[in-house]
């Protein structure tokens, strides 16, 4: 993961950083495919961003993104009805 230090952002030590992940890394952590990723990050369905010609994924954006996309049991079966 990189830190990226902005003036925005500050932890509990006054520092300021956000983290970003790489398109492995997010693969990792969210258990999806890089093509599947490209493809949300094209259609912009899934948190990111570019920082110069690179793809990045920020953290704490995404995990407010995969909280959004979680569904209840109930939610999950009535779905399937």
């Amino acid at each position: 993961m990189t830190v990226i230090n902005t003036p925005s952002n500050q932890s509990a030590d006054h520092t300021p950083h956000r983290v970003f992940m790489t398109i492995d890394e997010l693969s990792a952590y969210i258990g999806l495919s890089k093509r599947a990723i490209y493809q949300r990050a094209a259609n912009r369905t899934i948190p990111s961003q570019k920082i110069g010609s690179l793809l990045r994924f920020e953290k704490s954006e995404i995990d407010k993104w995969l909280r959004s996309q979680s569904v209840t049991a109930d939610e999950s079966i009535k779905m399937m009805m």
